[in-house]
């Protein structure tokens, strides 16, 4: 079915390690989980949540601090979006300004919106790791 669609092109989108294919397999991911609602998700972020390859590592640490609803109003879309976000790769630093571009035209996320929300979970997740001792 549909979940095992889902599961398949997050593994795959998990798994890439070369830079040209990340926005690829993102955009995929993208495409698999349009008609997806927040509470279907859940399971999906659960797993993201523990691979540092993907922006759930970051993003669901700040949803749960702040709220997905806050998360959402940042981005200025809905929690759903939010969500889909939260299962793309990580962008490539050197094509980091492109990629995010990409992603925001996608989601229709004000491109502004998404960079600012993102650099601050990176940041919120740096203060937390360092708070915690674990670098």
């Amino acid at each position: 079915g549909r979940a095992s669609c889902v599961w398949d092109v997050l593994a795959a989108a998990a798994a890439t390690r070369h830079t040209n294919r990340q926005l690829h397999r993102t955009l995929r991911v993208l495409e698999v989980t349009e008609q997806t609602r927040f509470r279907e998700l859940q399971p999906y972020l659960d797993w993201a949540f523990f691979r540092p390859q993907l922006l759930a590592f970051y993003l669901v640490p700040y949803a749960e601090a702040h709220g997905w609803p806050i998360l959402a109003a940042e981005l200025g879309r809905s929690v759903t979006v939010a969500a889909r976000l939260a299962l793309c790769h990580c962008p490539p630093r050197l094509q980091r300004a492109y990629y995010l571009g990409q992603i925001a035209r996608t989601l229709g996320i004000p491109r502004d919106n998404l960079v600012r929300t993102l650099t601050r979970a990176e940041r919120e997740h740096a203060q937390a790791v360092r708070s915690l001792g674990l670098r």
